[in-house]
């Protein structure tokens, strides 16, 4: 399960919690696009990995991943253009390593899931994202 939001500052928020479905953050990154569209480029995107309870290896093949990246451009988003931050629990290692692999699998020459900045705290990724360490992430509620 996922929630997202783009926020005033043009950066793409999604947190994924409990277990985590196959392709879920491809599938949050368009929903989110679909739903509430934005006119520019994004700035970043920040994926929070930290309350995920299960991650499995399923749906992490390349042919999906070029179908995103093509949506993508439907959506005026360049892959290449915005930073991407991945924020995990550190004591989750189990977990962390499953995503690692699933972004192993999904990298080619035109995205490299492995190069994206990792995060291991919460002042990690704001700074990285060039937010102050105050900055406070409103999802939606949950439904």
């Amino acid at each position: 399960m996922y929630q997202s939001f783009i926020s005033d500052e043009n950066i793409m928020f999604i947190r994924h919690y409990g277990a985590m479905q196959g392709a879920e953050t491809f599938t949050a990154t368009l929903n989110t696009l679909k739903f509430h569209p934005v006119d520019e480029q994004l700035k970043a995107v920040c994926v929070d990995f930290r309350d995920v309870t299960n991650a499995t290896l399923e749906d992490s093949d390349a042919a999906f991943r070029d179908i995103v990246l093509s949506k993508l451009d439907s959506y005026h988003q360049n892959v290449n253009s915005f930073s991407t931050v991945t924020l995990y629990d550190p004591k989750n290692v189990r977990i962390n390593e499953i995503i690692f692999d699933r972004g192993k699998r999904q990298s080619s020459e035109n995205f490299d899931f492995t190069a994206v900045f990792r995060a291991f705290s919460l002042p990690e990724a704001l700074t990285q994202l060039g937010l102050p360490l105050d900055y406070c992430i409103e999802y939606p509620c949950q439904q």
